[in-house]
């Protein structure tokens, strides 16, 4: 599973094979996606990875957040690209390292990244132990 984006993000994930891809859009539910055959990821795996990204982008981390302007995304499933039309791509390499993509500026990446954090934890019951 592969992203295309044109014109290219500078990030190394971006670029390279992934086995998560998150893409929000606000206001709506996040996208979640996985390599075709694979099961869906644990709520708590999901809320965690976003989690580790909002502290990224919170913090600007050059070497895992990337914020462009105007771009477009497309996912490439193992050979059926699919667009998406995200304001902020959250992705996880087979290897474990995360990046995030932003279409907008770097207050919008602070805002989506909370409004992201939000979406997850609401897909969690806290109450129950």
């Amino acid at each position: 599973m592969r992203l295309i984006i044109e014109p290219p993000a500078t990030l190394a994930a971006l670029s390279a094979d992934l086995d998560l891809v998150i893409s929000y859009r606000e206001p709506g539910i996040p996208e979640v996606f996985t390599p075709p055959g694979l099961p869906a990821p644990d709520r708590h795996l999901l809320l965690g990875t976003v989690q580790c990204v909002a502290f990224a982008v919170q913090e600007m981390d050059p070497e895992s957040v990337v914020v462009v302007e105007n771009c477009r995304v497309n996912l490439d499933l193992d050979g059926t690209v699919r667009g998406l039309e995200p304001e902020l791509v959250i992705v996880r390499t087979l290897d474990g390292g995360l990046g995030a993509l932003v279409v907008g500026t770097s207050d919008d990446a602070r805002r989506l990244a909370r409004a992201a954090v939000r979406a997850f934890t609401l897909s969690i019951r806290l109450d129950v132990p």
